[in-house]
C-alpha cells in the first residue's frame, strides 16, 4: 500500500483554516515496507509522524508564480525550476503569492447560484463527439495512429489546441517506453475527462496551451527511499488559479519497482491530478471548510457534494454533514492530511492518501475537477452552458464506479 501526501505548508495552513500559504515541491519518502509520499516538513515533525524512515532533514520553500493570459498585458514571468533543497533558518512558510488581480468572491450557498436547489438539473448541451484527426495526419478514416517504438522527449494528448484540453508532458532523464506509457495514458485520460480548452498563457516567453508538465526520471537514493516530487508550478493569474505548468520527478529505482508491482500507472495518474491542482489548490480556490485540527475538513464544491450523496449513499447516509461537503483526510502526516479524500471512508478511491490494488477513479473526483473550474464530462446542473459526455475508463484497472 502506497501512502500519498501533500505539502506540509498546505496541511499546516488547513489546520489554521487561514489563507493559502506558498507551496513547495513535494518530497516523497518511503519507509519499509510501504511506499510513503511526503512533502518536505521539519525533520522532527516527520520523525514523530512516520517513525524511522529515509527522510530529508532539510526544509524547502517554494512559491507559485502567477501569469496573465495570452490576451492580457503581455508581461512575462519566468517558469522556475524546482528549488534546490537548502536549510531554512526561518521555520515559517513563505508568504502567500499575491496575484495581480483580486480573487473571485467566495461562493454563496455552497457554490450554487442564489436560489438553486441541490441536484436540480438545467438544460445543457452534450459535448460534441471527439474529432477524427486521421485526415489531418494523412491516415485512412478509422485508422489507429502509429505509436512510437522508442522513448519520446515530449508528448501532447490529442485534440485541437483551440478547443480541447491538452496535457503536454516534457520528459527529462533516461525514460523507458514502459515507464513513459503511464504518463501517456494519464495525459490522454485527463484530456478526455476535461472537455474544454482554457486560456493560453505565456511562461518565460513560451505560449502554454492548457498545461505543460515536466516529468523527470533521476537517480536519487535507490528503492525504498525518496520517491520524488510532484505538484503545480505556475498558476494562471485570472482568478481561476488553474495551473499552466507542473513538475513530476521520480527516482528511477522506485519507478521500476512500482512498475513491477503493478502500481506505477495509478501513482502517475494520482500525482498528475495533484499537478492539475487536485488537493493542492483547494484552499486557494476557496473550496474548503473546517480544519485538519478540528477533524471536520470538507471539500465544499457543489457538484462533488451532490455526487458524494448519490454515488456513496451508504457513507453519506451515516454522515450528518453530508450536505455541507465531502470529508477530506485529517489523519496521517502533515502532508497526507488536507489534500486527499478520507481513507477510512473512501478506501480504494484513487485520490485518498493511500493506494491499493484495485484503485478506481470515482465520479465524485471528476465532479471535483468541475468544481475547480475545469469543464469536464460531468454534467454540471448549475451551469447552463456546461459541456458533458460519457465518462471514460481510467487507466488504473480500467475500473470506474458508476
Amino acid at each position: 500500500m502506497t501512502r500519498f501526501a501533500l505539502p506540509a505548508q498546505f496541511a499546516d495552513m488547513l489546520a489554521r483554516n487561514g489563507p493559502a500559504p506558498a507551496a513547495e515541491p513535494a518530497s516523497l519518502s518511503a519507509p519499509h515496507p510501504a511506499l510513503f509520499f511526503d512533502w518536505l516538513a521539519p525533520a522532527a515533525t516527520r520523525a514523530a509522524s512516520n517513525g524511522p524512515a529515509h527522510l530529508f532533514s532539510e526544509d524547502a520553500v517554494d512559491t507559485f508564480d502567477f501569469v496573465t493570459t495570452a490576451e492580457g498585458d503581455g508581461r512575462l514571468l519566468p517558469d522556475p525550476e524546482p528549488s534546490a533543497l537548502a536549510e531554512d533558518a526561518d521555520p515559517d512558510p513563505a508568504p502567500p503569492p499575491q496575484p495581480s488581480e483580486p480573487a473571485p468572491d467566495p461562493p454563496q450557498e455552497n457554490g450554487r447560484p442564489a436560489g438553486a436547489q441541490p441536484g436540480t438539473p438545467t438544460s445543457s448541451p452534450p459535448a460534441p463527439p471527439p474529432p477524427d484527426d486521421n485526415a489531418a495526419f494523412g491516415r485512412p478514416p478509422g485508422a489507429e495512429p502509429t505509436l512510437p517504438t522508442g522513448p519520446v522527449s515530449t508528448y501532447t494528448s490529442p485534440g485541437p489546441a483551440g478547443s480541447s484540453y491538452n496535457v503536454t508532458i516534457e520528459f527529462e532523464g533516461n525514460w523507458t517506453v514502459e515507464l513513459q506509457q503511464a504518463f501517456i495514458e494519464a495525459a490522454d485520460y485527463l484530456g478526455s475527462v476535461i472537455l474544454e480548452d482554457i486560456p493560453d498563457v505565456y511562461v518565460d516567453g513560451e505560449l502554454i496551451d492548457d498545461i505543460v508538465i515536466t516529468a523527470t526520471l533521476d537517480t536519487i537514493d535507490g528503492t525504498g527511499g525518496i520517491l520524488g516530487s510532484a505538484g503545480p508550478r505556475v498558476l494562471r493569474d485570472d482568478g481561476t488559479y488553474l495551473p499552466a505548468t507542473g513538475a513530476m520527478t521520480f527516482d528511477v529505482a522506485d519507478a521500476e519497482a512500482l512498475y513491477d508491482n503493478g502500481n506505477w500507472g495509478a501513482v502517475v495518474l494520482h500525482e498528475m491530478l495533484h499537478a492539475l491542482g487536485f488537493g493542492s489548490l483547494w484552499s486557494l480556490m476557496d473550496l474548503l471548510s473546517g480544519s485538519v485540527a478540528a477533524g471536520d475538513l470538507r471539500f465544499t464544491g457543489p457538484n462533488a457534494t451532490d455526487t458524494y450523496n448519490t454515488e456513496f449513499p451508504g457513507i453519506a447516509g451515516a454522515d450528518a454533514g453530508s450536505l455541507s461537503g465531502v470529508p477530506v483526510e485529517t489523519d496521517g502526516s502533515s502532508g497526507t492530511a488536507g489534500g486527499h479524500w478520507d481513507e477510512a471512508l473512501f478506501d480504494e478511491e484513487l485520490m485518498t492518501g493511500y493506494i491499493d490494488d484495485g484503485s478506481y477513479v470515482s465520479v465524485m473526483t471528476i465532479a471535483t475537477l468541475e468544481d475547480m473550474g475545469y469543464d469536464t464530462v460531468f454534467d454540471d446542473p448549475y451551469d447552463p452552458d456546461d459541456q458533458f459526455g460519457p465518462i471514460p475508463a481510467a487507466p488504473v484497472n480500467d475500473d470506474l464506479i458508476a
